[in-house]
């Protein structure tokens, strides 16, 4: 889908590689390395052009960060390794997952009979425990114009667990657009539904969505709306998606 390209940050993140080393090559990846690393991203630009140059990846990714981190998006830093690590900046991170939130609700019907995969139970649980909190949203007063900053213009989600969210939640962004016009495989799809589903049980095992201050209540619903959304959009063309336990 077209809509989710300009919410990539790892589309963002090859843009602007390729502009600051003026070319493009297709041995350079971006990877989502969060909560692995405290890094939300990471490119191996360094060490491609540096086995190509003859030269140490540390001394050329030093050099090239400079320029990579002149984009107010991302902060960017340089590992012993020669790996570069990309943080998001707040308001960037909370543009994208706006994106997210504002795509349509994709009609896919399943296919019957239903097309088990091994940890499917997993990801209708957590479907379901979505739908529940949502539910309750309204009672609980956790409804609102959805915002992910602060007046002072910082993230409202800041702990391992929602940043884990978050972050799988624009990885499943990133896949779709890099498969736009082709789709995303079966396997693929699957792998990211459980992965996600992995992600939302352990942000709703530690954090509270409810009794905790209004702002970021809100802000975890939010999160926990795109989340239900990519479930529905990876799963529901393989298994029903019951939305009570």
């Amino acid at each position: 889908m077209d809509e989710f390209v300009e919410y990539s940050p790892a589309l963002a993140i090859r843009s602007i590689v390729d502009r600051v080393i003026d070319r493009q090559d297709a041995e350079i990846s971006i990877e989502s390395c969060y909560p692995k690393y405290s890094a939300h991203y990471a490119c191996n630009v360094a060490l491609v052009l540096a086995r190509k140059l003859e030269i140490e990846p540390l001394g050329l990714g030093q050099r090239l960060c400079p320029d990579l981190s002149a984009d107010p998006r991302f902060t960017v830093s340089v590992a012993a390794n020669g790996w570069l690590n990309f943080r998001l900046s707040d308001a960037f991170l909370g543009e994208c997952l706006y994106g997210l939130v504002n795509l349509p609700v994709v009609d896919r019907t399943v296919i019957k009979p239903q097309q088990n995969f091994s940890g499917y139970t997993y990801v209708q649980y957590a479907y379901a425990r979505c739908h529940a909190l949502l539910r309750m949203a309204p009672k609980s007063g956790s409804i609102g114009d959805w915002q992910l900053l602060d007046r002072e213009g910082k993230l409202l989600l800041r702990s391992t667990a929602e940043l884990g969210l978050a972050l799988q939640c624009l990885s499943i962004g990133d896949e779709i657009a890099l498969c736009s016009g082709k789709g995303l495989t079966k396997k693929l799809e699957i792998k990211l539904c459980r992965d996600l589903a992995t992600s939302f049980l352990e942000f709703y095992d530690r954090c509270r969505i409810f009794g905790v201050n209004r702002e970021v209540s809100i802000a975890r619903i939010g999160l926990i709306s795109i989340g239900q959304k990519l479930i529905q959009f990876l799963a529901a063309k393989y298994i029903d998606l019951p939305k009570t336990l």
